[in-house]
């Protein structure tokens, strides 16, 4: 988690993919429940750390959470960095 909090929960994919519902609470109280899909179990907590992220606005978090989400995928650290910014 970032500075300031923030907490989620969920279950996980399964197969290796699929979707599952997924509740992030904001540093501020806000809560949200969203679906995460996920390519794969191994890349769960990246993707609920991407939803948190975006979700909560956390703006100078953005670029690792992206980074971290986009590696884990298997893309390229040098394409996830030019994508994120990272």
């Amino acid at each position: 988690m970032t500075s300031g909090g923030g907490s989620g929960s969920g279950g996980s994919g399964s197969g290796g993919s699929g979707t599952y519902p997924y509740t992030y609470t904001c540093p501020g109280g806000y809560s949200d429940p969203v679906t995460i899909d996920v390519p794969n179990d191994s890349c769960s907590s990246q993707s609920e750390r991407l939803a948190y992220t975006y979700g909560c606005n956390l703006i100078d978090d953005m670029p690792r959470a992206c980074y971290n989400y986009y590696t884990c995928l298997g893309i390229s650290s040098s394409e996830a960095s030019a994508t994120c910014g990272y």
